[in-house]
């Protein structure tokens, strides 16, 4: 088995130090531009956490609805987090989840430089990984969201980076605090038990007693206040929400590391054979990472079993995945491509007994010919689309554009609805913040009265991906007003006689850009029996 550290002269070590801290700078400096230069147009999603946070810093609880003891989203840490920044600073909760992702963002920026270069012994390797953070237009357009993911990474990163030294005490407790940024921290003690004996069962239970403390420090109030730990966000979507086909996410999955991995490189081949190409080349790819020594080896298989792990979840669990589900498979899997990499290499050279300087610098030289390859890609893309650069494409995307009107029809509605009512609507994220009101999610991530009419049947839904509004659930709860895009009602209640009876549109606000075949938000509302 190989290690191979990068060795040079000084005046050589000095050139590679000065271009490694001008990256460096370049890693901070352009993401840090571009969350605080941005526009902020959060996720759709990301406003579901801001009401809540809201609510809490006005004095209502840790509720979305004033009164209503449901905990609908899936990440009380990062709820904390912008509670406790907005509420001290006194700015608006949508500011502070945009600007101050920056941070988490650069903690996951060194979290991969520091794992690389801990798991393959090379600078060279690890400031390759530092080159997607600084200039990849797809990696901070999912951090200016305004969601959780870089939070969620850069703490399995550091918690990695704790068992790389033997801290295991504090791996643990950092793996059960990931649980608290996103449930699929559950997972993470996979990659944390690989540097523990099997045999020493003391120590096993030590870890996983560690592991449990952030989560039992969650869950035992979580059970008090909302009667259950389980966030109701994932009771709905386990129904499913979204009754996808058999192998759907493994199928999204495959295309994500073909689109992020490989670029265009692989556009004109056979849809099978460039799935069978990208899962045989990364695999032979991050097999070279276990060709190094045994530390390096130990190290580099932690962050590919986390990989293949949170890969065999959903391809278990067959979610939607959204794009906030991204970072930490696509962190991971660049990780186990570069040190396989590097692991190759190594062998490689060792193979052939080399012993000079020049063919060392082959492997960083492939990363940084890849590594440029898809960040060039990557803002082709952005560019093509016009729009401001340190938006990074998110305001000329229509489904971050959406976010815009749905506030017009909350607005619209906090200046319509005079009586305590109820407004019902499969997106519940921008409307839900800027609407006062009582907000009905048809979805049920957080109407526990929306679960017995999932997962709508298909005959009312255009497709598995789409949260159609049932009719049944209109007939029986009869919301006030329902605000919705055509695609999520024209199967469904827009089919349904009874639904044009009982209900008048009274706004119709236009979306920025069309989406789904939709080019309008309506405002519908019950008329008067």
């Amino acid at each position: 088995m190989y290690h191979q550290q990068d060795v040079a002269q000084p005046g050589k070590r000095r050139t590679f130090m000065a271009a490694f801290l001008l990256l460096a700078v370049a890693a901070c400096i352009v993401p840090l531009l571009a969350h605080l230069l941005c526009q902020v147009l959060p996720d759709d999603d990301a406003y579901i956490t801001f009401r809540y946070a809201r609510n809490f810093i006005e004095g209502h609880g840790l509720v979305y609805n004033e009164g209503e003891r449901v905990f609908g989203i899936s990440s009380p840490l990062y709820l904390l987090w912008l509670t406790a920044v907005a509420g001290t600073t006194g700015a608006p909760i949508e500011v502070v989840a945009v600007r101050c992702n920056v941070i988490f963002y650069l903690l996951s920026a060194l979290g991969t430089f520091l794992v690389l270069k801990h798991s393959t012994g090379r600078m060279s390797i690890a400031v390759a990984g530092l080159l997607p953070y600084a200039f990849h237009p797809g990696l901070m357009k999912l951090s200016l969201g305004g969601m959780e993911p870089f939070l969620f990474v850069s703490i399995l990163q550091f918690s990695l980076l704790a068992a790389f030294r033997g801290r295991l005490a504090t791996a643990s407790v950092l793996a059960g605090l990931s649980a608290l940024a996103r449930p699929e921290g559950l997972l993470s003690m996979a990659g944390i038990l690989l540097f523990v004996n099997l045999r020493d069962w003391r120590k096993i239970m030590v870890c996983l007693l560690l592991f449990a403390v952030p989560i039992l420090a969650w869950a035992i109030p979580a059970t008090v206040i909302f009667g259950t730990p389980v966030p109701h966000s994932i009771v709905a979507k386990s129904l499913p929400l979204y009754p996808l086909p058999e192998g759907y996410a493994t199928g999204m999955m495959l295309q994500g590391f073909d689109r992020w991995a490989w670029a265009t490189l692989l556009a004109g081949l056979d849809a099978r054979l460039r799935f069978f190409v990208v899962i045989l080349s990364g695999a032979a790819i991050m097999l070279g990472s276990l060709l190094q020594d045994s530390a390096a080896r130990l190290r580099s298989t932690a962050c590919l079993v986390l990989m293949v792990v949170f890969f065999a979840f959903y391809a278990i669990t067959n979610p939607l995945l959204l794009e906030w589900y991204w970072p930490h498979l696509l962190v991971f899997l660049m990780i186990s491509l570069l040190a396989g990499l590097g692991g190759w290499s190594a062998f490689a050279l060792e193979a052939i007994r080399y012993r000079g300087e020049a063919l060392k610098a082959l492997a960083p030289a492939a990363a940084l010919l890849w590594i440029t390859m898809l960040v060039i890609h990557a803002w082709s893309g952005v560019t093509s689309l016009g729009g401001r650069p340190w938006n990074v494409g998110r305001d000329t995307d229509p489904t971050v554009l959406r976010t815009i009107t749905y506030k017009e029809a909350g607005e619209f509605l906090n200046g319509l609805v005079t009586a305590p009512s109820t407004v019902a609507a499969p997106e519940i994220g921008a409307l839900g913040y800027a609407y006062r009101g009582r907000i009905l999610d048809v979805c049920g991530l957080v109407s526990p009265q929306a679960i017995r009419y999932l997962p709508v049947s298909g005959e009312e839904r255009g497709s598995p991906e789409i949260s159609a509004i049932s009719t049944k659930l209109v007939e029986d709860l009869a919301p006030d007003y329902i605000v919705t895009m055509d695609v999520f009602a024209f199967k469904s209640i827009y089919s349904n006689r009874q639904f044009r009876v009982d209900y008048e549109q009274v706004e119709k606000l236009e979306l920025p850009m069309e989406l789904w075949g939709c080019r309008s938000v309506r405002v519908w509302q019950r008329k008067p029996d």
